[in-house]
């Protein structure tokens, strides 16, 4: 049997469909991932500075007979984990922003099919307000509104 060939519209509205689940999915899974990682590098760098920090605290408290380092080198290594820490909060920060963009691109795309919808719902409701000699063709099927003449 000859299967009737499918509007435009519905043509359309299925390849939005379809978009819109494929980015949906590898949007989440992508920003998942990206996520999970910086968390874990932000992790670690915050526990490498918090280390380094007690390691200063530590050499500040010996006791005299063992030589105490130099001020401006305890200096140069708090300033250092204070960048290493910045820099893993950039990180993270970028990371977010980038499940954001996938967050968009999701919005996108269900924008798309939504879109898609409504133009063939538009159709559909024009052949609707058709008298009904002057429905012909594929869409007098696919007609689903109830409009007084």
């Amino acid at each position: 049997m000859l299967q009737s060939a499918e509007s435009p519209s519905k043509s359309r509205l299925l390849a939005a469909q379809k978009e819109a689940r494929a980015v949906s999915r590898k949007a989440a899974r992508e920003a998942q991932a990206v996520v999970a990682n910086a968390e874990r590098s932000f992790d670690t760098a915050k526990a490498l500075c918090e280390s380094r920090y007690k390691r200063l605290a530590a050499a500040e408290r010996r006791k005299l007979p063992v030589k105490k380092p130099s001020p401006i080198g305890q200096l140069l290594k708090a300033s250092q984990a204070q960048l290493d820490m910045k820099e893993a909060v950039i990180k993270l920060l970028q990371a977010h922003l980038r499940a954001r963009d996938a967050d968009a691109r999701v919005d996108a795309a269900q924008i798309a099919l939504r879109d898609a919808k409504i133009v063939r719902l538009q159709r559909q409701l024009r052949v609707a307000k058709r008298a009904k000699r002057a429905r012909r063709g594929w869409s007098t099927t696919r007609v689903r509104f109830e409009i007084p003449e």
